[in-house]
């Protein structure tokens, strides 16, 4: 007769924990390839609430609800927006934030040059609509790019020679480009390179 903790219940543990393993790593589970292609499908991870949320987030922190914005740039992939803004309190300076993942950074000082007109440069949210539509102009990039499977890796909203306009950079693993839109999500001009 066996008495407990023998070898008995040992191999009843080892059996339990096996199949425990075995069965709850099976659940769920994606494999790499599947898991690539649902973010090729989603756009890449490009939605707009990426870049919304990380606005608010921001406007927040820095108790205003209209941040001027000099550029935002999104990198989907890495769920991170970086943001340089006009500091509220001193507006002849400019920070950049990051947010990552929801959280937000300490700002980091930016030098500006004797010759630069700030306010010029300078844009809000509301005036560029269309980062309600990323998702959408994402689509669309893709589809003028001529881009299979193409995901979306980089968007910067900046004025380029005055003009508000949101760049869009496209890759996949046999082609890239880029497509430029207007702050309504009008398409410009869109190149492979």
């Amino acid at each position: 007769m066996r008495g407990t903790g023998g070898h008995g219940s040992w191999r009843v543990g080892a059996v339990v924990v096996a199949v425990a393993v075995a069965v709850g790593g099976c659940v769920g589970a994606t494999s790499r390839d599947e898991f690539d292609a649902e973010v090729i499908e989603r756009g890449g991870g490009l939605v707009p609430a990426l870049p919304l949320d990380a606005i608010a987030t921001l406007e927040a922190e820095l108790g205003t609800d209209d941040a001027a914005f000099e550029q935002i740039t999104i990198t989907p992939q890495a769920r991170v927006v970086s943001m340089t803004v006009q500091d509220p309190s001193r507006p002849s300076n400019l920070d950049d934030y990051v947010v990552r993942e929801g959280d937000l950074s300490d700002p980091r000082p930016v030098q500006l040059s004797g010759g630069e007109s700030l306010e010029s440069a300078l844009f809000s949210a509301d005036d560029v609509p269309a980062l309600g539509r990323l998702d959408e102009l994402g689509a669309t990039a893709a589809r003028e790019l001529g881009i299979d499977d193409g995901v979306v890796t980089s968007v910067v909203v900046s004025r380029a020679g005055g003009d508000l306009r949101l760049l869009m950079s496209v890759e996949s693993d046999r082609a890239r480009g880029s497509a430029v839109f207007t702050p309504d999500g009008e398409l410009v001009e869109a190149a492979r390179s």
